[in-house]
């Protein structure tokens, strides 16, 4: 039985404009003397996990570069460019119901509770920021879902954890978790080691996920 659904951020409940990803990127990396990258390869960046190695390679210090791009001015910037996908709604059905509703990013906590509270405070029940300087190791580490699930006093074979990107479905499946892959679109962008065990491409389709496992 599901009693928890647990939720990527970016890409999942809400997205920025493609224009933005390519800017914001190439105007840090221009800050911080590296190569300007094209949109596809901007949009890689942002949904890949290995986002490190991408910035070695274009020339630039990963540490320098998170600490440039997760100031409060480029949060603020970020979250007046974000955008709600429509069937994020379904949230706020599903805790209705009794479904527990979390969020997992890879986010710096000023910018995920900003972005959080851009969907609405009635969407969900806990936040995990998954970064070290929140105390938790980054996804597809798995100790965002166990902080995540103890703080809502849920076991792992009662949660699904919904993402986008392979970061998401790696973390679920060492969690031992239930891993939904919600297609936007950018699947293409994805590596090959995203093998969802369920894939949707509208949130509302969780319903019948959940209903399936009463």
């Amino acid at each position: 039985m599901i009693e928890a659904a647990l939720f990527d951020v970016d890409g999942t409940l809400v997205f920025q404009k493609q224009e933005y990803i390519e800017e914001s990127t190439n105007r840090v990396l221009k800050e911080l003397g590296g190569k300007k990258i094209a949109l596809n390869e901007a949009i890689r960046f942002w949904y890949r996990h290995e986002r490190d190695s991408f910035l070695e390679e274009w020339g630039v210090n990963p540490k320098e570069f998170w600490k440039i791009f997760n100031t409060e001015k480029e949060a603020i910037t970020r979250v007046g460019q974000t955008r709600k996908y429509r069937d994020s709604n379904v949230l706020k059905e599903l805790r209705q119901e009794g479904i527990k509703i979390a969020f997992i990013t890879n986010t710096e906590k000023e910018v995920a509770e900003k972005e959080a509270e851009f969907i609405g405070k009635e969407y969900w029940d806990e936040l995990i920021a998954a970064v070290p300087s929140a105390g938790t190791k980054p996804k597809p580490h798995p100790e965002p879902i166990h902080k995540a699930l103890e703080a809502l006093k849920v076991k792992p074979e009662n949660a699904l954890m919904v993402g986008n990107g392979e970061e998401d479905i790696l973390c679920a499946k060492s969690a031992g978790v239930l891993d939904v892959l919600i297609d936007r679109g950018l699947k293409r962008f994805l590596g090959d080691k995203t093998k969802p065990s369920i894939e949707i491409k509208n949130l509302n389709e969780l319903k019948q996920i959940i209903e399936k496992r009463k």
